[in-house]
């Protein structure tokens, strides 16, 4: 009260008016006023929160978005590069039984001949009808016979 009355002295001292007391009798809307303006300012609070919703909404649509594409490129260089390792892979071994064939073809049809069992055995549900006669055991009625390895590769020189 006192600062309000200082500033009106203030103004007033041109026209040679002096205010000693300055009294607020009513600080209060009327009912129908107060009404109204609660209504306007619930308005406006729902209007900037339904802005803020919005612009939310938008930000994560775009976050998902550039999430979703990153995904896809990141699935798409995994692809490519498990591809690209398992054809390496793929290489390697089928290097690696040439050269097994190629030391010893006796023993790499043996050994095509035990994975063959492997994976007959493995299904576990498989069934076989097979004469007695039939090629495809005939490694278990005869196992193959060692061949004696010659004198100079029998101590591996280093």
């Amino acid at each position: 009260m006192s600062m309000i009355r200082d500033q009106v002295n203030t103004e007033m001292r041109s026209f040679g008016v002096t205010v000693d007391d300055v009294r607020i009798r009513r600080a209060d809307l009327p009912e129908e006023n107060t009404q109204a303006v609660l209504s306007r300012m619930q308005s406006e609070r729902q209007r900037i929160a339904a802005q803020a919703r919005a612009e939310g909404a938008e930000a994560s649509l775009r976050i998902r978005a550039d999430a979703d594409r990153d995904r896809t490129v990141l699935l798409a260089e995994a692809r490519a590069t498990a591809d690209k390792l398992r054809g390496e892979g793929e290489a390697q071994a089928v290097a690696i039984y040439a050269d097994a064939f190629q030391r010893d073809p006796r023993f790499f049809a043996t050994w095509r001949t035990l994975q063959a069992y492997r994976a007959v055995s493995e299904a576990g549900k498989t069934r076989l009808v097979l004469t007695p006669d039939n090629e495809f055991f005939n490694l278990l009625q005869q196992p193959p016979t060692v061949l004696a390895a010659p004198a100079s590769s029998a101590a591996p020189q280093h």
